[in-house]
């Protein structure tokens, strides 16, 4: 979803702050839990989501846009912990 914070001169200086700390982290997770799953909270949403699928086998999802609709967040949550098992 292209708006505000996450298009143009904010959102590039934005992705470019925010994706290397995040791919870090995936990269740290893929050693100490290769199953897990990585929500973001933060904009440039799409950006991160996907820097973070590219470089990293952990299964990360963007939810920043879900947060007024909390049912795809349970079911999103619900098909994790089914898989989990």
């Amino acid at each position: 979803m292209a708006i505000a914070d996450s298009i143009g001169p904010g959102g590039i200086m934005r992705a470019l702050r925010h994706i290397p700390p995040l791919v870090a982290v995936c990269k740290d997770l893929e050693e100490v839990s290769p199953k897990a799953w990585l929500f973001n909270y933060s904009n440039p949403a799409t950006a991160i989501c996907m820097a973070m699928r590219r470089a990293s086998s952990i299964k990360a999802v963007s939810l920043l846009y879900l947060l007024h609709h909390p049912a795809p967040v349970r079911r999103l949550h619900e098909r994790a912990r089914r898989r989990a098992r």
